[in-house]
């Protein structure tokens, strides 16, 4: 007769095994960790006196194609409207800000009012910059509504990926 322990240490031994040589995850998931090649050198921090700070992402492509331009600046100052009130401390910024990962990664969160046209560089070159930020950094990431789904040029969705 096994004790409870033995049977729940096989168990555990079995599971892992299981894990490790037959358990796959859906392309769509494991693709994620292609994402990671090459971002081992990532940038280091530069000192900044921005830690423990938000910052608020202004895109110029997105206001472009909101519905109206004073609507947009109303999104955009109601975050920092909300910032205000609770009392954390933010930056404004652009979305070539948070591009560069060696500087933006001193903030603890990124609020994005409304972001859903880019360029298809800045579409590259935010997920690069975010999967560094978010994964290497623990920077907290805000959004509203579709994010980064649409082309700033034409207005229409990017492909999947």
């Amino acid at each position: 007769t096994d004790s409870p322990e033995v049977s729940i240490s096989v168990f555990a031994e079995e599971l892992a095994a299981n894990v490790k040589t037959q358990f796959t995850l859906p392309i769509g998931y494991s693709d994620n960790y292609r994402v990671f090649a090459g971002y081992e050198h990532y940038p280091a921090c530069v000192a900044s006196s921005t830690e423990h700070r938000a910052a608020v992402v202004f895109s110029p492509e997105s206001q472009n194609r909101f519905y109206d331009a004073k609507a947009y600046s109303q999104l955009y100052l109601s975050m920092q409207s909300q910032l205000y009130q609770s009392g954390l401390p933010h930056d404004l910024v652009s979305v070539d800000d948070i591009l560069d990962v060696s500087a933006a990664c001193h903030y603890k969160l990124l609020v994005f009012p409304y972001m859903a046209f880019a360029t298809e560089a800045q579409r590259r070159a935010l997920r690069r910059s975010l999967i560094i930020l978010v994964h290497y950094y623990g920077v907290g990431i805000i959004t509203s509504n579709n994010f980064v789904t649409n082309d700033a040029s034409t207005g229409s969705a990017f492909d999947a990926g």
